[in-house]
C-alpha cells in the first residue's frame, strides 16, 4: 500500500499521484559525518523516514505505510497474494519491486491496467480462483462495483501534506501530524486489522480442515513481525539461501492438498458469507453481542460495513450496526459522540413521558 508525492503539478493515476512533468531531480549529497553539519531530525519517526523511496524515473516519492511489509509476509502463509492497481505496467512493477523485492510473495501475479479487462474499474475476473474464496485489500470501494462482498476496505494512507489535501482531509497526513505515523497518531495501524479479517476468514473457511492452524501460525509471526528477511528491522540481503529457504516453507504449507474430506467441507463454504456471520456458523465469541460503532468510519460512509473493525466483529457472531440499539450488550456506550447524545436525549424525552402519563392517570384517579 503505497502513497506518493510530487512537487510539480500532478496528474490523477490511477489511485496515486503522478507527474508529467520531468523535473531536475539530480540529487544533493550531504556529508552528515562532518564535525559542523548535522543530521536533519523528524519527531516521531523511529528509525527516521523508514520505507521512504524515491523513484526518481517516475519523479515522485513513495512511502510504504506500516507494517508493509510484515503484512504481506503473513498474508502469504495462507494466500495466494496479487498486486492489482489501476495504474500502468511501468508503475506496478515499481510497485512490486518495493513490496516484494525478492519476487517470492507475487511470483509475478501483477495485474495492471493493460491487464485489466476494463482499465476504469477492477474485476475478479482476471484472477485465477473462484469469487467466493477471494479476499480484497483496498482503500477505494468504487473501483470494485462488482466485488464488493469480498472488499476488507482499508482506510487510505496519507503521508504528504499533498496527499492529504488532494483528497480534501487537510491535516490528516503524517507531516501535519507531527511526523508521528500511523498506530501513534490516533490512527489505527490498518494493515493489522485486515490482516485480523483474513486470518479469521481463514479459519472459518478451512475449520475442521488439515489447514485450520495456519491461521494461528500466521496471526503469531505477524505479532513478531516476521519478514522475509526474518524479523523485523533485518535488513534485505542475506542471500539467496534465505530466499529459498522461505518458499520451501510456504511450499510445506500453501501447497499441501487437502484431503478428500476435507475438499468436500469446504466445496460449498464461501468467504463473503463467513465474513458477514451466517446462522450455519458455529457461534463465535460475540455471539449474541451487539455492538455500534462510532468514529470508525466517517460520517455518511456509503459501506461502512466494509470496514476491518466491522467485519472482525461479525465474523466472531456479533451482530453489528452504525447505530447505537436499545439492546444490553452495546460497545461505544460511553463518549462524546453525535451518536451518544442522540442516545442520552432520546431516553430523556422516554423518562418525561412516562412521568407525564403517570401525573395524568394519577389525576384521573382523583
Amino acid at each position: 500500500d503505497a502513497e506518493m508525492k510530487s512537487d510539480t503539478t500532478p496528474e490523477t493515476h490511477g489511485d496515486v499521484e503522478m507527474n508529467t512533468d520531468t523535473p531536475d531531480v539530480t540529487p544533493v549529497e550531504t556529508d552528515y559525518n562532518t564535525a559542523d553539519t548535522e543530521p536533519p531530525t523528524y519527531p516521531g519517526c523511529s528509525p527516521p523516514l523508514d520505507n521512504m523511496h524515491c523513484l526518481r524515473h517516475l519523479a515522485l516519492f513513495t512511502k510504504l505505510r506500516p507494517f508493509a511489509h510484515e503484512f504481506l509476509h503473513a498474508a502469504a502463509k495462507l494466500c495466494q497474494l496479487y498486486i492489482y492497481t489501476m495504474g500502468d505496467n511501468r508503475y506496478a512493477a515499481e510497485m512490486a519491486s518495493l513490496l516484494d523485492p525478492t519476487g517470492v510473495l507475487f511470483a509475478g501475479r501483477i495485474i495492471s491496467n493493460q491487464e485489466s479487462t476494463n482499465s476504469r474499474v477492477k474485476d475478479l475476473d482476471i484472477v485465477l480462483g473462484g469469487s467466493e474464496s477471494v479476499l480484497i485489500v483496498d482503500d477505494t470501494d468504487r473501483v470494485w462495483p462488482h466485488n464488493l462482498q469480498n472488499l476488507v476496505r482499508i482506510d487510505r494512507y496519507h503521508f504528504f501534506t499533498q496527499s492529504a489535501a488532494g483528497f480534501r482531509v487537510p491535516g490528516a497526513s503524517v507531516m501535519e501530524k507531527g511526523w508521528v505515523d500511523e498506530g501513534g497518531n490516533g490512527d489505527r495501524f490498518q494493515l493489522r486489522d485486515a490482516f485480523a479479517v483474513i486470518a479469521s476468514a481463514h479459519r472459518q473457511f478451512f475449520r475442521g480442515t488439515e489447514a485450520r492452524g495456519l491461521a494461528a501460525e500466521a496471526l503469531a509471526g505477524f505479532a513478531r513481525g516476521d519478514t522475509l528477511t526474518g524479523k523485523r528491522g533485518d535488513t534485505l540481503g542475506s542471500g539467496a539461501a534465505d530466499v529459498d529457504t522461505e518458499k520451501d516453507k510456504g511450499k510445506d504449507k500453501l501447497s499441501q492438498p487437502l484431503g478428500d474430506e476435507s475438499l468436500a467441507l469446504i466445496r460449498n463454504r464461501d468467504v463473503r458469507e463467513l465474513l458477514l456471520g451466517t446462522p450455519e456458523q458455529p457461534p463465535g465469541p460475540l455471539s449474541g453481542v451487539s455492538i455500534a460503532f462510532s468514529r470508525i468510519t466517517t460520517t455518511g460512509e456509503p459501506r461502512p460495513e466494509r470496514h476491518p473493525l466491522w467485519l472482525l466483529a461479525s465474523s466472531a457472531g456479533a451482530c453489528v450496526s452504525g447505530e447505537v440499539r436499545n439492546t444490553e450488550n452495546t460497545e461505544s456506550e460511553r463518549g462524546d459522540t453525535k451518536k451518544n447524545h442522540a442516545r442520552r436525549g432520546s431516553r430523556r424525552e422516554n423518562r418525561k413521558d412516562e412521568v407525564g402519563v403517570g401525573k395524568r392517570r394519577t389525576r384521573g384517579d382523583k
